[in-house]
């Protein structure tokens, strides 16, 4: 029996020039934009803790924003921004847009369940540390948010498959 495999269905080309290289930019994307949206989200949690009404203010109304406008759109409102503003240049475009606008996305959804994990924790166990004589920071870096992580990974995993799944948006602002 002689086969020809000189042509076959399966093309290594093919699937290393497109496939490896999609699931590369996925990945990258993905690990990215989640970084920016746990500092950003952590940023956004804290302000929407404060006890300064303004700071409340702007983080309700950011949050409300991004989790109600869906990802594509901010992607395409992201990518047309240079048209608008012929000077304005994203760095490292056009991934630049695509990590800002997916950070900025993934940040509004992520300080909601950074914020619910914080509130999460008894208000015991922050009574029974400033009673030791611990200072809000420390309260908060060694009693709170330890704590809170337990509530939060869940959560944040989830947001994770999000990402995963908006990274394939990028195609929008990337050609």
């Amino acid at each position: 029996m002689n086969l020809n495999l000189d042509w076959s269905f399966f093309s290594w080309d093919l699937f290393s020039n497109f496939v490896l290289k999609g699931l590369y930019f996925s990945v990258e994307l993905t690990v990215i934009s989640t970084v920016g949206g746990i500092v950003l989200g952590t940023v956004l949690a804290l302000m929407r803790l404060s006890e300064v009404a303004p700071y409340r203010w702007l983080a309700r109304g950011y949050i409300e924003f991004f989790r109600g406008v869906p990802a594509i759109i901010v992607l395409l409102a992201f990518g047309l921004l240079p048209v608008a503003f012929p000077g304005l240049r994203f760095p490292l475009d056009p991934y630049g847009t695509v990590w800002a606008a997916l950070g900025m996305v993934s940040g509004a959804y992520m300080a909601e369940t950074i914020r619910a994990g914080i509130q999460a924790v008894p208000k015991g166990q922050v009574e029974a540390a400033r009673s030791l004589g611990m200072t809000g920071a420390q309260v908060f870096f060694s009693i709170v948010f330890p704590q809170a992580l337990r509530y939060i990974v869940p959560a944040l995993v989830a947001q994770l498959v999000i990402v995963v799944k908006d990274t394939t948006f990028g195609y929008v602002v990337t050609y």
